[in-house]
């Protein structure tokens, strides 16, 4: 009995937790509508205004440049930082190759190991929000980028450098457990080290690393909230704004939690499928 209970929460314990959320909002809501007719029941009968319903529908375009922002940064960020966690994980994969090579070769393995190591722990520690300032700070004040980047691009690019080192750093944990039997036999096959990165590496590493992949999307979704101190025209800027114009501070934030709760929602099923 107690192993069924355990095999039905591991499969549906996501969809329970989202439709409990989704439960109690809707009760937050029959609450708020209920409250709302009371008072205007009790002060003007004759008087009627627009219903919670309308006002939380004529809202929804406002939410639409900050959702579609959030969506860009947080796609074209994993993409982008895919793509160089690929090209940083083949430059540290071929350090060995290199150490072989001529003496030059070897200092600059050297220097530029010194600059990954600080730009990967540069990211790990210090918080997006001061990520953010710096570089917009810094980008901005430079004569060649001054008025071409704007905060989205710089949301970008930090986005896109998160998301490479953490991803860099994931891949290589991944190929130190992989059995030093399978690259001899590909070099004894007459594999160089390009072929033998690309057809066997690179392919079990990225079947290892996907559903860290899709969490880190989810890290990105929610990192562009704190764009929001640059400029960037995020989900809670929009929220933020609509609190200015209604004075309500409960369902704009409740709104786009809303959102953030769908996004994610339907990340992590997609995750939970691409494990079978």
């Amino acid at each position: 009995m107690d192993l069924n209970i355990k095999t039905y929460w591991k499969k549906n314990g996501t969809k329970i937790f989202f439709l409990t959320i989704f439960l109690l909002f809707l009760i937050w809501l029959h609450y708020s509508v209920l409250s709302f007719s009371d008072v205007k029941n009790n002060s003007d009968l004759s008087t009627k205004g627009p219903s919670f319903w309308s006002n939380l529908y004529q809202s929804l375009p406002a939410y639409k440049q900050g959702f579609l922002t959030t969506l860009l940064l947080a796609i074209d960020g994993l993409f982008l930082g895919f793509l160089l966690a690929i090209l940083l994980t083949m430059w540290k994969n071929s350090s060995e190759v290199i150490k072989r090579q001529k003496t030059c070769l070897i200092y600059l393995q050297k220097i530029l190991t010194v600059i990954f190591n600080f730009l990967m722990n540069f990211f790990k520690a210090i918080p997006i929000v001061i990520q953010a300032l710096l570089f917009y700070s810094f980008l901005v004040n430079i004569p060649s980028f001054k008025g071409s980047l704007g905060p989205v691009i710089v949301g970008l690019i930090i986005i896109m450098l998160n998301t490479a080192f953490n991803l860099t750093e994931i891949m290589l944990n991944h190929i130190k457990f992989f059995d030093p039997g399978q690259i001899e036999a590909a070099h004894s096959l007459g594999m160089n080290q390009k072929q033998v990165f690309r057809y066997i590496t690179l392919g079990q590493t990225f079947k290892r690393t996907i559903h860290s992949i899709w969490n880190q999307f989810i890290i990105n979704l929610k990192e562009t909230a704190l764009f929001q101190i640059i400029g960037v025209v995020s989900l809670i800027f929009a929220a933020q704004r609509q609190v200015s114009i209604t004075f309500d501070t409960i369902t704009p934030y409740l709104l786009i939690s809303l959102f953030y709760l769908m996004l994610v929602g339907m990340t992590d099923l997609i995750n939970q499928k691409t494990k079978h």
